[in-house]
C-alpha cells in the first residue's frame, strides 16, 4: 500500500507490512506547514474482537450476531464485518432462517 494524501485524513493510521515481513504502523500527523508521515513497529496487543473474529472465520466457521455475542462478546458485528471488508476481506454474507422462523444474516470467507 502507498500512501496517498487524498485519501488520508490526519490522525488516521495503518497497518502495514514491510516487503521483509515486518509489520509497522503509519500515522499521518500535521506540523502546522506540512503532513508528517510517522512509522513505528508494530507491539503484540491483545487481538481486537474483528480479529477474533476473522480467525474464527479463516477457520471456516460461519458466524451469526448471536454466535458473535456469546463466543466474542461483540453487540455490533456488522460494524465488525464492514471493518474486516474495508481492510480487503471477501466476507459473504447470506441470510437464514433460524428455529424460531427469524431471518438473520450469517457471515463466511
Amino acid at each position: 500500500m502507498t500512501w496517498q494524501p487524498d485519501l488520508w485524513s490526519y490522525g488516521e493510521s495503518c497497518a502495514m507490512k514491510s516487503p521483509n515481513g515486518t509489520k509497522f504502523r503509519v500515522t499521518v500527523e500535521h506540523d502546522g506547514v506540512s503532513p508528517l508521515i510517522k512509522t513505528k513497529p508494530e507491539t503484540h496487543r491483545r487481538p481486537t474482537q474483528a480479529g477474533r473474529i476473522l480467525a474464527h472465520l479463516r477457520a471456516g466457521n460461519r458466524l451469526t450476531a448471536l454466535d458473535a455475542l456469546e463466543r466474542f462478546g461483540c453487540f455490533r458485528l456488522a460494524a465488525r464485518i464492514h471493518e474486516l471488508r474495508r481492510e480487503g476481506w471477501a466476507i459473504e454474507e447470506r441470510t437464514v432462517e433460524t428455529r424460531g422462523g427469524k431471518r438473520v444474516a450469517e457471515y463466511s470467507l
